[in-house]
């Protein structure tokens, strides 16, 4: 009842003003309906990266990023990445690490080779994003910053369509330009 009062008064005050006017007013409440909500989702993000920032990542973490930002477009977290290490070191073959966890890439080769790991998407606001972390059949962990496009750099889908070998596989797709090794220091 009170909202039909005040829509008849808003409706009989608008039908009073000139077109420019209305075409003001209308063009403002517009813009409102269509800015606010993509401010209110910056917002968001803006806290939500400074709450990764001071809340989730260490010092170290911190202080890596700073230093090699200048120097590397996507930089990863090396906490998260020595965390992964410990995990991904402790499993044995990929289908105990595909069991264990499922959110995981794991790719057998024809010759017996065999890769599995985790790779944070890029495209998020994950902590620890740009860190990707995968083991070999020779028994060897390896973690790589940069562009992680997509959940674990869509690795299986990759390997399945282009390579035959792990060495072709990592010679094209672990040397492309926005990926790096990191060699954790001991």
């Amino acid at each position: 009842m009170w909202l039909g009062r005040k829509w008849r008064a808003f409706r009989s005050w608008f039908g009073r003003q000139t077109y420019t006017e209305r075409t003001f007013y209308g063009c403002g409440c517009l813009f409102a309906l269509l800015v606010l909500p993509g401010c209110g989702f910056l917002g968001y993000v803006v806290v939500r990266a400074q709450y990764t920032r001071w809340l989730v990542y260490t010092a170290e973490d911190r202080a890596f990023m700073e230093r090699e930002r200048p120097t590397f477009l996507a930089v990863g977290a090396p906490s998260l990445a020595l965390k992964l290490k410990a995990e991904v070191e402790a499993i044995p073959d990929p289908e105990t690490a595909t069991r264990l966890h499922p959110n995981w890439f794991a790719v057998r080769f024809p010759k017996g080779e065999w890769v599995f790991g985790h790779g944070v998407n890029s495209h998020g606001l994950s902590p620890g994003r740009n860190t990707l972390v995968m083991k070999d059949n020779t028994g060897r962990v390896r973690i790589f910053f940069g562009h992680v496009c997509g959940p674990n750099l869509g690795i299986e889908q990759w390997v399945a369509n282009h390579h035959r070998t792990r060495a072709e596989f990592e010679k094209e797709r672990l040397a492309l330009p926005l990926l790096r090794e990191w060699v954790p220091p001991p």
